[in-house]
């Protein structure tokens, strides 16, 4: 008798299946009932970034992984018991979760993911989503096009006590409104918006009010509702205007396309710890000022910065090699940004710029390093100076008057604040802005005038959206919302009868100024 043998003398026990079996046909042919699982319908609604074995590639055979979305769902698990001691967050997660507990125990996963019904045919790149600025990194990979349908299938075990069963679906609940798939979900991309859910109650949104309870915040920009794209393109620019945009983040260049110096004081801090400025050929100079204050504001927003100073070969002094700023720590690895940048659905076909504002205060009692590469890659960085907790943020009093140190956050000494009261900004205020110093404002046509007018229109169909909007629709198709506290203002004042007819809807006259709804008054 035949033993397989290998030529050490060991069994070979590795057994290929025959070309014509597919394993993966196989295991998604496997009859289920539907009380087992629970199927949620899911679109992409931005394009995705990554999300394969190798970080920022699209994997074409596997492009969305049961794996990765476990990950996701356990970060928002966790974000929503973050109350809870460190030792009881971690027994419970383990518990549901599943996990090592100590090195010779191995705790099983209570809840079972699949993913199917994925069909890609081709990729994309970020010029096919023009004005959007998400770095380098992102604008020279492929991207999964938005738009791309597959099932989310979610199997929890029995033996999970009802309240466990409950928290991972509110999991679900919070990964679908502000989560995603792959890589850079927190600047909206891979976002995710459940169509429908078969086995468990329909799926709705995370409301305003429920951010809230969680001590987190949820802030809208002051933009007309549009479709999923449109918003999320308006939050990812509000961001990089209020980083870098100019008379905002910078100083008017000589033209568009070569933007002057940074208000934000971390060149110039990087300049005063080197004792290194650049001096052009002409001989403008980069020496920061004398009281030139070593502030890092931006690491608020995620860390690791990297630093890298734009040097020519003509100037006759340079500035300083490339720097990285990092928490330091023994491990010194990345800390992620507290801000969500996705568009926020009010329906299917409408959708609002959002921003969610994790908790960030342990951060801020971090002390910071800013290191400075070297030309030897292999050698490890210079530590340049360590930046005590507090330390690398201006002060409010600093902040107050008409000479900010750092003028992006005048008024503010918290770069998050700053940015949330620049994100609610009319966006068309801060494009004038931008333009004042090339030419003096237009003369305001009387068409803008009507634009900013309140107007009164009748019979609409005002409803209570599950999100805790309220939505106001006209025959001709027109659609317009309140949200947040605008959303709760008019619901205070309608008379309790009227009050009680949002939920399934009522017609009604309603007040509009763009497509903001300011009043509404039930109809006779």
């Amino acid at each position: 008798m035949h033993h397989p043998l290998s030529r050490h003398g060991r069994y070979n026990m590795k057994r290929n299946p025959p070309p014509s079996i597919d394993p993966k046909s196989i295991l998604s042919s496997l009859p289920e009932t539907s009380t087992s699982w629970i199927r949620y319908r899911c679109r992409l609604v931005t394009p995705m970034y990554g999300g394969g074995v190798v970080a920022g590639e699209v994997d074409k055979d596997m492009p969305i992984r049961a794996t990765a979305i476990r990950g996701h769902l356990r970060f928002w698990w966790r974000l929503l018991h973050k109350q809870l001691p460190s030792k009881e967050l971690f027994e419970q997660e383990r518990a549901i979760w599943g996990g090592l507990g100590n090195a010779n125990e191995l705790e099983a996963s209570k809840v079972r993911i699949r993913v199917q019904g994925i069909d890609i045919n081709h990729l994309i790149n970020l010029k096919s989503y023009p004005n959007v600025s998400l770095g380098q990194s992102v604008s020279k990979k492929d991207l999964v096009p938005h738009n791309l349908t597959f099932v989310l299938m979610v199997s929890i075990s029995p033996f999970l006590k009802p309240e466990q069963k409950a928290s991972v679906l509110e999991a679900i609940r919070w990964w679908g409104t502000f989560g995603g798939i792959g890589a850079r979900t927190r600047r909206g991309l891979g976002a995710v918006w459940i169509e429908s859910v078969e086995g468990a109650d329909p799926f709705r949104v995370v409301s305003q009010d429920e951010v809230k309870n969680q001590g987190l915040r949820l802030v809208f920009a002051n933009h007309t509702p549009s479709d999923s794209l449109e918003a999320w393109k308006t939050a990812i620019n509000q961001m990089q205007q209020f980083r870098q945009g100019v008379v905002i983040g910078r100083n008017p260049g000589e033209t568009p396309e070569k933007p002057g110096r940074s208000r934000w004081p971390e060149p110039n801090a990087i300049r005063k710890i080197t004792g290194q400025h650049r001096i052009k050929q002409n001989g403008v100079s980069f020496e920061p000022p004398r009281d030139q204050k070593v502030y890092f504001p931006r690491a608020v927003f995620g860390l690791p910065i990297i630093f890298h100073f734009q040097n020519q070969k003509s100037d006759r002094q340079k500035d300083p090699d490339t720097c990285t700023l990092v928490v330091k720590s023994k491990t010194e690895g990345r800390m992620a940004s507290p801000v969500i940048l996705r568009p926020y659905p009010l329906d299917k076909d409408h959708w609002l710029p959002a921003v969610l504002v994790l908790t960030y205060e342990e951060l801020l009692k971090r002390p910071l390093v800013l290191k400075q590469d070297k030309e030897n890659s292999n050698q490890e960085k210079k530590e340049l100076k360590v930046l005590e907790p507090g330390s690398w943020l201006p002060t409010l009093n600093e902040q107050n008057g008409e000479s900010p140190v750092v003028p992006p956050m005048a008024g503010y000494n918290d770069p998050i604040e700053a940015f949330l009261n620049f994100f609610k900004k009319d966006q068309k205020s801060t494009k004038d802005k931008q333009t004042s110093h090339r030419s003096a404002s237009a003369p305001q046509k009387s068409g803008d005038l009507q634009n900013n007018a309140e107007i009164r229109k009748s019979k609409a169909w005002v409803k209570l959206e599950k999100n805790g909007a309220i939505s106001a629709k006209l025959q001709n198709g027109q659609a317009f919302y309140a949200v947040g506290p605008q959303a709760q203002a008019i619901q205070e004042s309608l008379p309790n009868d009227i009050k009680a007819k949002l939920q399934k809807g009522f017609s009604a006259t309603i007040t509009v100024k763009n497509r903001e709804l300011i009043r509404v008054e039930e109809t006779s």
